[in-house]
């Protein structure tokens, strides 16, 4: 299904395609579709050649990687308005992770081909691109980096820390999944962050509802993790 007008317009709030004159856009539209996906859905796996790149339009994709043990990992959470699997265009390999739709997905699929004829004929752009995927490849290298060293209780509370909305005064975070692939995600089991939710709630730190945290004092929690 090809893409409409409107919702294509929206990857102008991304930073790669932010500097894109409407033209250039318009022609790399031409070439796109509308994906509608169940919850489930694998949009492709980990190893499988690489074709295109993709834009949330609604729901989530999780990405996740197998490891030695036979266990999968969440790599990362893809929200809408947000861009995934790109790198794999510029490099010409297959995709290192496995991508799976929680709840009812609506993507643009975007061909790597036009894509990337576009950009030979205006390198401009490429400079502008690559410079927002090395900020986004340094701050991977640093969750990685953090996540290997710190406690789980310092894993949770850094999350719900940054997804606050502001630390003036009560705040909710609403959680971008459920609460398994958020364990996942930050590389603790299930029951390991079941633990942590119950310590924060003991600790008046937090009231934990279905998919979303309430934080009374984001000082307060922020002042337990540099304990942790």
């Amino acid at each position: 299904m090809s893409v409409d007008k409107l919702p294509f317009q929206r990857l102008l709030h991304t930073p790669i395609f932010k500097p894109w004159p409407a033209d250039t856009l318009a022609r790399l539209q031409a070439h796109c579709q509308t994906l509608n996906l169940r919850t489930g859905s694998v949009l492709f796996t980990e190893g499988s050649a690489g074709s295109a790149f993709y834009f949330v339009l609604s729901g989530r994709i999780l990405l996740s990687s197998g490891s030695a043990a036979g266990q999968e990992k969440i790599v990362e959470i893809i929200q809408p308005d947000q861009l995934f699997a790109l790198a794999v265009g510029f490099l010409g390999k297959k995709y290192p992770v496995t991508a799976t739709c929680e709840g009812r997905c609506e993507l643009i699929e975007i061909p790597f081909a036009p894509f990337l004829q576009i950009l030979r004929e205006q390198p401009e752009l490429t400079w502008l691109m690559m410079g927002n995927l090395s900020i986004r490849l340094n701050f991977l290298v640093n969750e990685v980096r953090r996540m290997s060293v710190e406690s789980a209780d310092a894993r949770v509370a850094e999350y719900l820390l940054d997804q606050c909305p502001h630390w003036d005064g009560p705040a909710r975070v609403e959680l971008p999944c459920t609460k398994a692939a958020l364990a996942a995600r930050l590389g603790i089991k299930p029951e390991t962050l079941s633990r942590v939710f119950a310590r924060l709630r003991r600790d008046g730190l937090a009231e934990i509802g279905r998919l979303h945290v309430d934080i009374p004092d984001p000082e307060a929690l922020r002042a337990w993790r540099s304990g942790r």
